[in-house]
């Protein structure tokens, strides 16, 4: 009795066993579920493909980066902003590359490599901003700009402090040392600003987080910068220099404070270098949240419509958008639903795909082919005339 009970009770669990199996399997040739559907959006009017410009110096430069943007994020992005026959902004720009991402350390980067590469032309590993393994700084793109007598400024829908403005703007040996970093930005001299969470800049007795007693938004308001915290109060500021950190869920649109930069720090006579870059395109992937990256991408392609619209009425502006990885791993597949796509998402994590980037305007021709993120750096300095600057003490 006790072995045919045996018996049975193995033939129920491998029967469990089968079905689990089974059931998984026919979920995954379904499809994705209903909560993973991209809506495909009704067609609207495409922007003007702009024509390809073979000025070969710049005097000035927009640099935005989509934080995690890959090809597919861009490709959702425009089935459900524009249609299925539309494109972004972003797509107008005609000069093309795909940019291979990864460290010294890993072929899987995070943002802190991956914006040191862009900023200095060196690879590093995982988590550093902009030193070599012995410590020592590495020049960065807006050093080098400042140096010229360019103006600089950073947009970003994340912390200022956080890996990608921190790289063009600081010198650490990891990422998370964000108290230093905000240090070094406040003395950076660079001047625009603008962006999330201003713990990092205020002492314990305005909320803020350092511990050394620091009021960095003051001295820097005692610098001459005009500095806000409130996101209603954003605008240019007359004197050149601007800093406005804003609670993140209650910031500024990132067009607005891309159009407040550039009305900062355009007048410049010697020219400008502007870095702006959406953080939500990122959060979203890790998080495998669509409708979130859809706001974030359109988000980021009315910043490009601004830049372009800069760009365009200057003719002097190398706009160029890119990522500094992809993230999540997402594929667009069919669906059986009408005009809709399944998303699957591969993982929570970076991926080590390359990722797109678009240029438009004086030097962008240099732009083409499959590069690495280091060359994407020495193109930025040879469209604005910077790679025979030497920065030697």
């Amino acid at each position: 009795m006790s072995r045919r009970l045996t018996i049975v009770t193995t033939a129920i669990v491998a029967l469990i066993v089968a079905t689990g199996i089974a059931i998984v399997w026919m979920r995954q040739q379904a499809g994705p579920t209903h909560g993973n559907l991209l809506t495909i959006g009704a067609p609207v009017a495409r922007p003007p493909l702009l024509q390809r410009v073979d000025t070969p110096h710049a005097k000035n430069l927009i640099l935005v980066v989509g934080d995690g943007m890959g090809l597919t994020q861009l490709a959702a992005a425009r089935f459900a902003l524009r249609g299925p026959d539309g494109i972004l902004w972003i797509q107008a720009l005609p000069s093309t590359a795909l940019v291979r991402t990864q460290s010294s350390s890993s072929l899987v980067t995070d943002s802190a490599a991956a914006a040191t590469a862009i900023a200095t032309g060196v690879r590093v590993a995982n988590g550093v901003v902009s030193v070599d393994p012995a410590g020592a700084s590495l020049p960065t793109l807006f050093e080098r700009a400042r140096a010229r007598g360019l103006s600089a400024g950073l947009v970003t829908t994340a912390r200022i402090t956080d890996a990608t403005p921190a790289a063009f703007s600081a010198h650490v040996a990891s990422r998370d040392d964000e108290l230093e970093i905000a240090k070094q930005q406040a003395a950076s001299g660079i001047e625009v600003l603008l962006g999330c969470n201003p713990e990092k800049f205020l002492p314990p007795s305005r909320g803020g987080e350092r511990k050394d007693g620091a009021d960095l938004a003051a001295a820097l308001r005692a610098a001459g910068y005009a500095t806000t915290l409130d996101p209603a109060a954003l605008s240019a500021s007359s004197s050149g220099r601007l800093f406005g950190l804003f609670a993140e869920k209650n910031r500024p649109p990132l067009p607005a404070l891309t159009r407040a930069a550039l009305d900062t720090i355009a007048s410049d006579p010697e020219g400008f270098v502007l870095l702006v870059e959406s953080e939500e395109t990122d959060s979203a992937s890790h998080n495998h949240q669509l409708e979130r990256l859809i706001r974030g991408m359109n988000e980021l392609d009315e910043a490009v419509r601004v830049a372009l619209e800069f760009a365009k009425a200057d003719g002097n502006t190398l706009v160029v958008v890119t990522a500094d990885h992809e993230t999540g791993g997402m594929q667009l597949v069919e669906s059986k639903t009408e005009r809709t796509l399944g998303v699957r998402w591969s993982t929570g994590k970076h991926t080590g795909q390359p990722v797109p980037l678009y240029a438009w305007g004086p030097g962008s021709a240099r732009f083409d082919g499959e590069i690495d993120n280091t060359e994407v750096h020495d193109l930025l300095t040879a469209a604005l005339g910077l790679d025979g600057l030497s920065m030697d003490p």
